[in-house]
């Protein structure tokens, strides 16, 4: 396995950490406009459960206070919230988000590599959960397969090896391979602590002409029930998915 084909393995290890705000250690380039803007803070507020709070500023009048208050008027229904949709390797893999994740689309100019990355993280601050979905060109543009087994276990290896070796604590819980509308997925269940956060994780992998992605879903470690059917959510949406 090359070392550019392992910098592109680790890329999802690299994607939890910028959402997370930690320092990325693995020689992958580091995406300025995302690590140290709002955005990254906004994830880690997700996982985190914090809360920011500020000074409000009185710009009315006491007088204008006191003064009566016009008839209310009926207002317009708020409006439906928008769904999410993530879409992956040309819309062979996609998805209906959860009601309740908001995304934030990774800067222009992040790059794995030689490879331009295309992403985006999803946040629901209510159940502290994060979706990351990711795709880049595969190494060397190599084209593989839409179930390329060889491809996907070396990849999931070199993932789990790559994990093992940036978060000391990261331990695997579980893995399979899947077959979803042809495409080969390989899924591995982990728990690790990012920052001061023990969360569990979820990432499935796959592969598709010279395009490789990552779905990772990520949440809170005491709250393994709501993981457990976020992933089982995102897999059903994946099938249903037209």
């Amino acid at each position: 396995m090359s070392s550019r084909t392992l910098r592109s393995i680790t890329f999802s290890i690299a994607m939890t950490k910028i959402a997370l705000r930690l320092a990325l250690t693995s020689g992958l380039v580091l995406l300025p406009a995302y690590a140290s803007a709002n955005a990254s803070r906004t994830e880690q507020t997700v996982l985190s459960g914090d809360t920011v709070t500020g000074k409000i500023t009185r710009s009315v009048p006491p007088a204008a206070e006191s003064a009566p208050q016009a008839p209310s008027v009926a207002t317009a229904p708020a409006p439906k919230p928008v769904v999410e949709r993530a879409s992956l390797l040309k819309g062979k893999i996609g998805f209906r988000l959860p009601a309740g994740f908001v995304g934030s689309q990774l800067p222009p100019g992040a790059r794995m590599g030689n490879a331009d990355v295309k992403g985006t993280v999803y946040g629901d601050p209510t159940h502290k959960q994060l979706i990351i979905a990711a795709e880049w060109r595969t190494p060397s543009g190599v084209r593989v397969k839409d179930d390329d087994h060889v491809f996907l276990e070396r990849a999931r290896a070199d993932y789990i090896a790559q994990m093992q070796k940036s978060l000391p604590d990261y331990e695997i819980i579980g893995d399979k391979a899947l077959r979803i509308k042809g495409i080969g997925i390989r899924q591995t269940e982990g728990i690790s602590t990012f920052g001061q956060v023990r969360t569990l994780s979820t990432s499935l992998l796959a592969a598709s002409g010279t395009t490789q992605a990552v779905v990772r879903i990520i949440s809170r470690a005491d709250d393994g029930r709501s993981h457990e059917a976020l992933v089982a959510n995102v897999l059903q949406a994946m099938r249903a998915t037209r």
